[in-house]
């Protein structure tokens, strides 16, 4: 009999690839010896027996970048053939690439999710992610997917931080060398939004608006009459990752406000935002009716002004 595929001393793409040869009608089995030395006697040596009804062998977990030797003979009842001459193939040798977010990126939040290149036939993806390019600081994160993952998600990651990360494939009988460090930084501090800057609003009691971190859990804000944040009428509070904004109230008319946002999440918080300023409206109030000098018409009347908002 003879072997097919894959064609002899050619390199596969797979740890895992299907070996075909060519059948002998009414044979019962078919003997096979896969193995990394052509003597058929490393301690990788896989043998086994198809029935008559295949024309290939299923590998799996072969050793990345191996040549290996394989052979097929037919048998019945009553004989057996001799060996195929021994073909060889070779393992794909590869080295695990990363994909995003790209090398040296400036990432959108303290939550991120980090892609690989899958290698078929890989069992596992080993990862790490550290704030040093040695990977062995107190912070460092190493854990490993399965061969469905192509990704890993990080959360409570450290403002302004550089953060370094690699990934290798293994499956039961080999592992890959790790693939090129690449690093990415979170965002270090966050910025206020509107109202504008050294602004006037027409209200006392205006929603002030800040641009968000992705990731981050609560928002720390205050707002002050004085830019050290430290008068009587200090404003302080917190709001949750779902919220971009914050409602103010019976502010004091006419006066300026000082305003400033930082971030945190579990395990950091960002330096505060530049403090920015606003100044509440210094409305006159005015008697709308009746007009004034007028002779009303009884001695029941009813007396309107117009409105502030926010009063």
């Amino acid at each position: 009999m003879s072997l097919s595929s894959p064609a002899n001393n050619s390199t596969v793409n797979s740890i895992s690839p299907t070996l075909y040869f060519n059948t002998i009608s009414g044979s019962s089995y078919y003997d096979y010896q896969i193995d990394t030395t052509p003597s058929f006697n490393s301690p990788y040596l896989i043998t086994g027996s198809r029935s008559s009804s295949y024309s290939y062998i299923n590998t799996s977990n072969l050793r990345y970048g191996t040549t290996y030797y394989w052979r097929v003979r037919a048998r019945d009842a009553v004989d057996t053939t001799i060996w195929t001459p021994i073909w060889h193939f070779t393992t794909i040798s590869p080295i695990m690439t990363l994909s995003s977010p790209a090398n040296g990126a400036n990432v959108s939040g303290v939550s991120t999710t980090l892609y690989w290149n899958t290698i078929t036939g890989s069992s596992y993806y080993d990862y790490m992610i550290d704030t040093v390019p040695t990977f062995n600081s107190p912070v460092l994160v190493s854990g490993f997917k399965s061969s469905s993952y192509d990704y890993v998600s990080l959360s409570n990651l450290y403002y302004g931080q550089k953060y370094y990360w690699k990934a290798r494939a293994r499956n039961s009988n080999d592992t890959t060398a790790w693939s090129v460090t690449w690093s990415f930084t979170t965002p270090a501090t966050m910025s206020l939004s509107s109202p504008a800057n050294n602004s006037t609003v027409n209200s006392i009691s205006p929603t002030l608006y800040f641009n968000t971190i992705s990731g981050s859990s609560y928002y720390d804000y205050q707002i002050d009459t004085t830019p050290s944040f430290n008068s009587p009428y200090l404003i302080t509070g917190s709001r949750s990752n779902s919220y971009s904004y914050i409602n103010t109230s019976n502010l004091r008319y006419g006066t300026t406000y000082y305003w400033r946002v930082r971030a945190r999440d579990a395990v950091d918080t960002t330096a505060w935002t530049q403090t920015w300023h606003f100044n509440t409206i210094l409305p006159t109030m005015t008697l709308s009716s009746p007009a004034n000098g007028t002779n009303v018409s009884g001695v029941t009347v009813t007396l309107y002004w117009n409105t502030i908002t926010g009063s």
